[in-house]
């Protein structure tokens, strides 16, 4: 999945989610080790001047391990329980 505003240079690419366990280390570190090198060679000019947000969409979270290596490049976790809360406000 991705998202692009052109506007503010950004791209949001991510990854669902939605078994019944917590995202785990293995698909955060396939995220940011394969998909986002993909998407920013994709963008003009190699997606220099921009900035690439990793997203992950999981119904039921993630381990603390995963959410540690996620924080390193200010990736965004959504789990359900905020989506909910998001879309009540």
């Amino acid at each position: 999945m991705v998202a692009i505003s052109w506007r503010e240079r950004a791209v949001l690419t991510g990854e669902c989610t939605w078994g019944g366990d917590p995202a785990t280390r293995q698909t955060l570190r396939q995220l940011i080790a394969q998909t986002l090198p993909k998407t920013v060679a994709a963008l003009p000019a190699g997606g220099r001047g921009g900035r690439v947000i990793p997203a992950l969409f999981t119904r039921m979270g993630a381990t603390p391990d995963a959410l540690a290596l996620f924080r390193e490049p200010d990736g965004v976790c959504v789990d359900l329980p905020t989506l909910y809360t998001d879309l009540a406000e």
